[in-house]
């Protein structure tokens, strides 16, 4: 059993998966547990995904942020923003950024760098997670953790990627440095923890399986554990429905809840399996009727307590 104890430490928390299996409902969760728990939490999106803004039913929190709730705030980073803060930390002054930012070689510039987009979000992600980062930014207050929302699988990769793919093209300069310290964050698993969220299906669960070889062998980061979400619960024993069988009771609702909790158990199986990895939670399938996303949130924050127990 995992120590929720354990994570108090950490400053960012990176929660990736396939999209479909729920990856947003589980981040809002685990935000409102840390926030419970009286961690000051910083949950943020990318790639202008707006998800989390419309599951806690709030305007846009934009890149400047806003608290949505006591000991949590959500924020959007968009690689512009993100350019624009870093360019005028470099020049001081606004028209000097201005003059280049409208420039259209300079855009054409920026838009064609492969990896610059990538490089400039996750550095602002590192800006709000670092401590020491974070206090030099005088526009954001400091967080005790920051849950990132990322993007789906191919793009949470990149984001995690570009990082050492900078650090291992330029030999020297701010860039090198800046995509180093990055790097060194990520790796450090003290500080960093990586969720992934899959579901007990077919490619999902396959992707996830993908994705876990990744993240090891092509930017050494450390997978904190995985959330098998939307499971099955077992209502009848395998003896039980052995019986039905044997006595030729047929229902379509019973065949029905029982392909579907047997293909869940194939799945979580495999992952098992595959994965090697004893952090492996399963997370209920929740009812939906006359529910929302936030009240399924908060229930699976009931079930994530219980499993990151004390």
């Amino acid at each position: 059993m995992t120590n929720f104890q354990t994570f108090k430490n950490s400053q960012l928390w990176f929660v990736t998966g396939k999209g479909g299996v729920g990856k947003t409902t589980v981040v809002a969760a685990l935000g409102l547990l840390c926030a419970e728990k009286g961690f000051k939490t910083l949950l943020v999106e990318t790639h202008g995904l707006n998800h989390l803004a419309k599951l806690f039913e709030v305007e846009e929190a934009g890149y400047q942020g806003k608290k949505i709730r006591k000991n949590l705030s959500l924020l959007q980073v968009t690689p512009e923003k993100a350019l624009e803060e870093y360019l005028l930390q470099q020049v001081r002054f606004k028209f000097i950024y201005q003059s280049l930012f409208n420039n259209n070689y300079v855009r054409h510039f920026l838009d064609a760098a492969p990896g610059l987009l990538e490089l400039l979000t996750i550095g602002k992600i590192w800006d709000l997670a670092d401590g020491t980062a974070s206090s030099r930014q005088k526009s954001h207050p400091h967080y005790d953790l920051v849950i990132v929302d990322a993007p789906s699988t191919g793009h949470a990769l990149s984001l995690l990627t570009i990082p050492k793919v900078v650090d291992e093209a330029v030999k020297l300069g701010p860039l090198k440095k800046k995509a180093e310290s990055i790097l060194n964050f990520l790796q450090d698993g003290d500080r960093t923890k990586i969720w992934m969220v899959t579901l007990a299906e077919d490619m999902p669960a396959n992707e996830a399986i993908e994705l876990s070889k990744k993240l090891h062998e092509e930017v050494n980061v450390h997978l904190e554990a995985i959330f098998v979400n939307s499971m099955w619960p077992q209502l009848i024993s395998e003896k039980t429905f052995a019986e039905f069988k044997k006595l030729k009771i047929k229902s379509s609702l019973l065949d029905f809840y029982q392909s579907h909790y047997e293909q869940n158990q194939h799945y979580l199986n495999l992952l098992q399996k595959k994965l090697l990895h004893d952090s492996l939670f399963s997370l209920p399938l929740l009812p939906q009727k006359n529910s929302n996303e936030l009240e399924i949130a908060k229930a699976l924050s009931h079930e994530l307590s219980s499993l990151l127990s004390e």
